[in-house]
């Protein structure tokens, strides 16, 4: 849990420049993110690409000096797990990277700027270099979302920019924005037979494990069998309650909690402790139960289903964040109340 701690002081800054606007609805869509055999759709706040299945998505960090530090394959970058190398440069390997809100894509000129839409929303096609390859990104201020494209040498990228597409939902089943995430339920009836006892009850067919950041998907994955069977049992160990983030990891005056913004950072009247996890399990009848995870940086942590608790334990967080990651960090806990 050490480094997941030392990881809070990292993503901190990454938080305190979003805002705190609810997700607002994708324009209309419906549509669910798919891909053809052979292929994979990455979708990253609703803003999706397709790219074949060999290429890889990164679950880490690839940091200079690291053995893996090197352009050695295709790959699909998502925020919290890109390339951070002194030169990454490999002509003949092509790359996607997603980018947060209003970061800048990294092009140098000269620039053209297009204006453009994807799947009927608004976007600007900006073209440019990157170390000294032609390059070029996609913005959606709606999704605050970009994607840089950088096609291999001699190609043009014209099949990657074809394949953007803004869905609903991911490929995993994972909603593109959702608004029940924001903090932990609680004081619901039970979803279905057995919730009120048990997280997860059941054999649910499949679980969606998806994380948002302010009510955006991030990253999401779908598990059935062993697997799936796996997290159950996890969320079925948890002792219930709640834990409570300590609110001095930082300064006293930046954990506060009320009841207009709860389970939030506040510093200059943005937002920061907004990631969470939503797991929802699906069942070949009837409801299907949803399980929101809360790991930190404020307020109450641990999982709820709204009738049912369970505190966030090392088991929790490491059965979730292998799955979809953590790019926010995670805070020491106060004694359980």
């Amino acid at each position: 849990m050490a480094a997941i701690v030392v990881a809070t002081v990292i993503g901190l800054p990454r938080y305190l420049h979003l805002d705190r606007t609810a997700a607002p609805s994708i324009g209309g869509v419906t549509s669910t993110a798919t891909a053809r055999p052979g292929f994979q759709t990455v979708t990253f706040h609703g803003l999706s690409i397709t790219v074949p299945s060999s290429w890889t998505v990164p679950n880490s960090w690839l940091t200079h000096g690291g053995e893996d530090c090197s352009l050695s394959r295709e790959y699909v970058g998502l925020p919290g797990a890109r390339l951070q190398c002194g030169s990454t440069d490999t002509p003949s390997i092509a790359f996607v990277e997603f980018i947060e809100g209003d970061d800048p894509l990294g092009l140098t000129g000269p620039i053209k700027i297009t204006k453009t839409r994807i799947s009927g929303i608004a976007a600007t096609r900006t073209d440019g270099l990157w170390a000294a390859r032609a390059a070029f990104g996609y913005t959606v201020p709606t999704l605050r979302a970009s994607v840089l494209i950088v096609p291999a040498q001699g190609q043009t990228g014209a099949d990657l920019a074809g394949s953007l597409q803004v869905n609903a939902f991911d490929s995993h089943g994972c909603p593109a924005a959702v608004a029940d995430v924001a903090e932990l339920p609680r004081n619901k009836p039970p979803a279905r037979e057995g919730a009120a006892d048990t997280l997860i009850p059941g054999r649910p067919t499949v679980l969606r494990v998806c994380r948002y950041v302010l009510g955006r998907i991030e990253q999401g994955t779908a598990l059935t069998g062993p697997q799936a069977t796996g997290l159950v049992t996890v969320l079925a160990h948890l002792p219930p309650g709640l834990n409570r983030a300590d609110p001095d990891t930082f300064s006293p005056e930046l954990c506060h909690t009320s009841a207009g913004d709860v389970n939030t950072i506040a510093g200059n009247d943005v937002a920061s402790d907004g990631e969470a996890y939503r797991i929802q399990a699906d069942y070949p009848v009837g409801k299907p139960v949803v399980v929101v995870v809360r790991l930190g940086l404020c307020g109450d942590l641990g999982a709820s289903n709204g009738s049912r608790t369970g505190q966030r334990t090392d088991a929790l967080v490491k059965a979730v964040t292998d799955l979809v990651r953590n790019t926010g960090g995670i805070s020491p806990l106060l004694p359980v109340r």
